[in-house]
């Protein structure tokens, strides 16, 4: 394995673990979401925590990913993107 290829699944890992951060608790990702976002959610109020399809396409049909959506409630939609570098 050549040290782009090491670099790569190293950044595939920490994707992952950064992700599974997020399956820990509901009230850990309304506090992410409060604070990223400035949001004021409750974090002792029950809501409907959803990860969402990360796959769309824009405009001009070209698939986009992101690394993380997070609906709360029922409208509210949160978009993750992780910067590790």
């Amino acid at each position: 394995m050549d040290s782009d290829e090491k670099n790569n699944t190293e950044r595939i890992k920490l994707d992952e673990t950064l992700k599974l951060l997020f399956s820990v608790s509901k009230p850990l990702v309304i506090n992410i979401v409060n604070y990223f976002f400035d949001e004021s959610f409750d974090v002792n109020q029950k809501y409907d925590v959803e990860f969402m399809a990360t796959e769309s396409a824009d405009l001009n049909m070209e698939m986009r990913r992101a690394d993380l959506m997070v609906k709360i409630g029922r409208k509210q939609k949160f978009h993750f993107e992780f910067q590790l570098n």
